[in-house]
């Protein structure tokens, strides 16, 4: 485990445990954690594609502004954020099937996202993570998709598919 983490729960909560290691896969690391008593989640990132603490700006966002349901978000840094444990969360050992209840269950998140955020958001592009639902934004998405494509174009290029970014 990384000697940040503790030093980042350090900053951030009078006590912590960091129990285990639930996900690491560049570019992010997920741990589960106790943070002043509670079960919580740490996220954050293992590279310069990460992007733990726009995620969790957004997350937060989601929960102030809309009815979507997402764990509540304790505490977010520069390159990570913590996250109350959600006990419907499937445990990391699982293996877990999209089936039918779930693509459902999935698409009428997503359209209740879309819809209730609809009026914050008025462009296409990534998120910033200094202002929860402000965009870099471009009129199109054609335009956004390919700026996230470069921008991801080194990548890309680790693994052979640099020319779709060309």
């Amino acid at each position: 485990m990384d000697p940040e983490i503790t030093e980042r729960l350090d900053a951030k909560f009078d006590s912590h445990e960091v129990r285990r290691r639930l996900h690491d896969v560049p570019p992010h690391e997920v741990y589960e954690v106790s943070v002043d008593g509670r079960r919580a989640v740490y996220k954050g990132d293992t590279g310069p594609t990460g992007n733990a603490e726009t995620e969790g700006r957004v997350m937060a966002a989601v929960a102030d502004r809309t009815s979507v349901p997402v764990p509540e978000t304790l505490c977010v840094g520069d390159g990570y954020y913590v996250a109350a444990w959600h006990p419907d969360a499937p445990s990391a050992e699982a293996d877990h099937e999209a089936d039918e209840a779930w693509a459902r269950a999935a698409g009428r998140g997503l359209a209740m996202l879309h819809d209730e955020t609809a009026p914050f958001v008025d462009a296409y592009g990534s998120f910033r993570a200094d202002e929860a639902f402000a965009v870099r934004g471009r009129d199109g998405w054609h335009a956004a998709a390919v700026e996230y494509v470069v921008d991801r174009r080194p990548v890309l290029a680790r693994y052979g598919h640099a020319d779709v970014a060309d």
